[in-house]
């Protein structure tokens, strides 16, 4: 990348060129396009795919205590997961810094939400919800 950049400039030869108008249009566009790729690499440097990151835990009855199969956990309002038998879900994805809102909801049973802050080296988050009946 910097030698592209490196070479256009070269190129361009400032001392006899007063203006950026002044360059040839090919030249101006490819100035252009080789910036635009610097931008977007050093931008993509910062969400770090080598970082993950898994928010997991139990949904169980507030009353009783039990476990609740098939409560949707959604983050936002996109279903990322559903209870086992055991009321336990599990989401993973990739990142880290990042401030999330988790639902759980079921059938019969009034919605939790909970926020949680994923920090920056990523990891795992417990996350347990105990649902009221409606």
């Amino acid at each position: 990348m910097k030698s592209c950049i490196k070479f256009i400039l070269l190129k361009i030869s400032l001392k006899k060129r007063k203006s950026i108008r002044a360059l040839s249009k090919p030249l101006f566009l490819t100035l252009i396009l080789c910036l635009a790729v610097v931008f977007i690499c050093s931008c993509h440097k910062k969400v770090s795919h080598d970082v993950s990151y898994s928010v997991y835990g139990y949904v169980i009855d507030a009353e009783s205590e039990k476990p609740i199969v098939n409560v949707e956990i959604l983050l936002g309002n996109f279903i990322i997961d559903s209870t086992d038998t055991a009321g336990y879900y599990r989401y993973t994805s990739w990142g880290g810094n990042v401030h999330l809102k988790i639902t759980a909801r079921a059938e019969g049973y009034l919605p939790s939400q909970k926020e949680v802050f994923v920090p920056k080296n990523g990891g795992s988050i417990r996350l347990d919800f105990a649902l009221t009946k409606e």
